[in-house]
């Protein structure tokens, strides 16, 4: 009897096992985001690349969270495979590409940040 109970226990496992990794199969989600099934909604990704201006960049500071960054700057194009790697295009023509590998509720790069910077001194 105690090994009927072992493997219904097992069976019990694995079946749920099974349905978990099955439901992260199913999941609909867009190119380059295969990271997390609500990255839609989070990022707002589109599949256009946006233009920012100096106006917006200005009001990025390095204690921001890539949500907050994306709020400022808008909704963009990810083109990243693995990590999500946000493209913009800056008024200039230049284009600036934000690397989220931490996730979209993680404070904004040194890295990051600093291109803005530099996107903005550019521009003067």
């Amino acid at each position: 009897m105690r090994n009927y109970w072992m493997i219904i226990l097992v069976i019990v496992i694995l079946l749920s096992g099974c349905s978990r990794s099955g439901e992260l199969e199913i999941r609909d989600v867009p190119d380059g985001a295969n990271r997390n099934a609500n990255t839609p909604e989070i990022l707002g990704l589109t599949s256009e690349i946006t233009q920012v201006t100096s106006s917006q960049l200005k009001q990025i500071t390095n204690k921001m969270t890539y949500n907050d960054v994306i709020n400022v700057l808008g909704n963009t194009k990810d083109i990243g495979s693995g990590i999500w790697i946000l493209q913009y295009e800056y008024e200039s023509g230049d284009s600036l590409q934000l690397n989220i590998i931490d996730g979209p509720d993680s404070i904004i790069s040194e890295g990051d940040y600093q291109e803005i910077q530099d996107l903005l001194s550019t521009s003067k």
